[in-house]
């Protein structure tokens, strides 16, 4: 009998480990990877986007740069939408799929920034540094924000930057979930004292009284459908009238 209990014991202790091990690998943060450093992805699909971009930024007839990953790229689905309530400023959608903020550093430092005169950008990024594979930690996170907000005050100094808090995800994903509340929380703290920058946060629309998600704004736990968009856009729309009622 004690010789059962000692190999059930043995088991179960293998068993965390390996699942221990598991989960270490997956979201413990690594401290050599910085989201203020500049980094390519290389994958032909993004590289090809930043590509056009390129081309699309040298026209120099966007007056709102849209900044962030597959959330902000998700405007491109739902053109209607940004016509509707961003129309005004012809934005450039700079959303790319899996980007951290070092992938937006590095495209943001190779593009032609000199070529527009924007009036705003929108930016929307973190979520992919926080919560996957070998996550950042939220204070590394907000420094790599940070340093995107100052390459763009400093290529268009009177542009009006929006640096929105990270959108809220399934709380089934509680962990994660933690780190962006984190993030969120000292991100005020680090852009302090920015010119020409505003930290929004529009994330209690797109929650229940109970923390959890509203399932008819989310086409699945992170990415917003059609009527998360409109939400958003609706959100958006009346902070930059506020603003531009306010010169």
């Amino acid at each position: 009998m004690k010789k059962n209990k000692y190999i059930i014991l043995s088991a179960v202790i293998l068993l965390s480990g390996f699942v221990a091990g598991v989960l270490g690998h997956f979201y413990k943060t690594k401290p050599n990877v910085s989201a203020s450093v500049p980094a390519a992805i290389n994958e032909t699909q993004w590289q090809e986007r930043h590509r056009i971009k390129i081309q699309e930024m040298e026209q120099g007839t966007n007056e709102m740069l849209l900044i962030g990953d597959s959330i902000m790229y998700g405007w491109e689905t739902h053109k209607d939408i940004c016509e509707k309530y961003f129309g005004t400023w012809t934005p450039l959608n700079l959303g790319f799929y899996g980007d951290q903020t070092q992938n937006v550093l590095w495209r943001l430092n190779n593009m032609p920034l000199h070529k527009v005169k924007p009036k705003y950008a929108v930016v929307l990024i973190g979520t992919n540094n926080v919560g996957w594979t070998n996550s950042m930690s939220p204070e590394n996170t907000a420094e790599g924000i940070r340093a995107i907000v100052k390459i763009l005050h400093d290529a268009c100094p009177q542009m009006r930057i929006i640096v929105l808090k990270i959108f809220p995800r399934s709380r089934h994903f509680g962990f994660l979930q933690k780190r962006i509340d984190r993030l969120n929380k000292i991100l005020p703290s680090v852009l302090h004292g920015m010119e020409n920058v505003t930290v929004t946060d529009i994330n209690s629309g797109f929650l229940n009284t109970d923390g959890s998600l509203k399932k008819e704004f989310f086409a699945d736990p992170i990415h917003l459908n059609s009527a998360g968009y409109d939400y958003w856009g609706r959100a958006m729309q009346r902070e930059l009238r506020q603003h531009e009622d306010a010169k």
